[in-house]
């Protein structure tokens, strides 16, 4: 599915890779910090849009030409480039 570079700017966790991955019919977004913490969780997909399943802040994940945009239940986060 793809691959995105989300330059967090943070000093505690470092910048992060996003990556989307299909198994079998199932999909899933990996996440892993610069200091090696990180997640894998299930999404759900509809289209271009991924949804973190039972994400209590709304995580979703839209891929667009410009990268990966990143969003909650607020709104507009901001977009990890392409790697």
């Amino acid at each position: 599915m793809g691959t995105w570079y989300d330059d967090l700017g943070s000093p505690s966790y470092g910048n992060a890779t996003l990556t989307i991955e299909k198994e079998g019919d199932r999909y899933f977004l990996s996440r892993r910090n610069g200091d090696g913490s990180g997640g894998r969780y299930r999404v759900e997909r509809k289209g271009t849009v991924y949804t973190k399943i039972g994400d209590k802040f709304g995580a979703k994940y839209i891929v667009t030409e410009k990268g990966l945009e990143i969003h909650d239940k607020a709104g507009y986060i901001r977009t990890a480039k392409k790697k």
